[in-house]
């Protein structure tokens, strides 16, 4: 079994990702065809963790080892994570079974899935009906995209998430407090069936609706909101501090100049938007999305970058700070 399995381990619909990976199926694809070209169609279960305490009177253990089941009898099934007593296993025919609610109605449609790793963690994205339009030409899709972790290191999340069509640009939504929410976690606790299923349908749809109406408004201030060049070293200061050496003689970081050449390219950036909080914030996030890393970081590694690691949580810090810049007074 190899180590990394995200070569064969995702599907798509419509245009392959920027990895240019995966097995392509048709738009509008259902539950088992979507989880079987993804080759995501296989079970994990809790195997009693070596020198594990068993509870009184109870077939229970104190801790467990997660283990894919593989078909071959002469393979050692990989060891996913360890997990407690309480950990209940969301198997993948189950998460994307979730959708189907949302499929049958006409709400969405599968865009792609796939598994990160030796398939610890497994997710589906599901693109909605309706998109987000800034201006003109400048259109973003809505997503929900459900994650869900075999090793115990986080709860079912189903996140509320946008692609900006003209850069590719993977968006974070903030939440702003009140009942507007950007994702739902779901513990994987005994009931962690009862409370996804819970989340279905009318009830899920409502929560993004009004998730995504909070982030049209807000990014249409943005759109609107003009930057001057001050105001642009600050924000990137707050991102990307340069050093004292930098400062003293005037110079940006790499990350800067980075920036500023997305801003510069009328293929991710179109000229009404350059000099605005939109199109600033689009230029950090597209520098993040695409840039190269030594090492040349392989394909499952930057996903889980943007998508749930460091290049998330810097994404959400860039969103959180661009909005403050249409607030007077802008980034003292």
């Amino acid at each position: 079994m190899p180590h990394n399995l995200f070569d064969d381990q995702i599907a798509f619909a419509g245009l392959p990702a920027w990895h240019g990976l995966g097995t392509e199926v048709e738009r509008g694809a259902g539950v088992e065809e979507m989880i079987t070209a993804a080759n995501l169609d296989w079970r994990v279960r809790k195997d009693p963790a070596p020198g594990a305490w068993r509870f009184p009177d109870s077939s229970e253990y104190d801790r467990y080892l997660v283990r894919r089941e593989c078909e071959d009898p002469e393979t050692e099934d990989p060891l996913l994570g360890v997990v407690g007593r309480d950990y209940t296993v969301l198997q993948n025919i189950e998460a994307f079974r979730f959708f189907e609610p949302f499929l049958e109605r006409g709400w969405a449609s599968f865009e792609t899935a796939g598994a990160l790793g030796r398939g610890e963690r497994v997710w589906v994205l599901a693109r909605l009906q309706d998109d987000i339009r800034i201006v003109e030409d400048d259109v973003v899709h809505r997503y929900l995209l459900l994650s869900n972790s075999h090793d115990g290191s986080s709860a079912v999340s189903v996140r509320f998430t946008c692609v900006r069509v003209v850069c590719q640009n993977t968006l974070i939504l903030s939440s702003r407090g009140g009942k507007k929410t950007s994702e739902v976690l779901i513990p994987h606790t005994p009931s962690l069936t009862t409370r996804l299923a819970s989340e279905q349908a009318n009830k899920l749809k409502e929560t993004a609706e009004q998730a995504f109406e909070g982030a049209w408004e807000h990014f249409g201030r943005m759109a609107s909101r003009r930057v001057s060049e001050r105001e642009t070293e600050k924000y990137l200061e707050r991102l990307f501090p340069r050093t004292d050496r930098q400062k003293q003689l005037g110079e940006y970081p790499l990350r800067w100049h980075r920036v500023f050449a997305v801003l510069d390219d009328d293929t991710v950036t179109p000229a009404r938007t350059r000099d605005t909080v939109w199109g600033l914030y689009n230029a950090v996030v597209r520098e993040e999305d695409f840039r190269e890393t030594r090492g040349r970081e392989p394909p499952d590694a930057r996903l889980r970058r943007i998508w749930f690691g460091r290049g998330s949580r810097l994404k959400l810090k860039a969103l959180t700070l661009a909005q403050t810049l249409f607030r007077p007074p802008a980034l003292n």
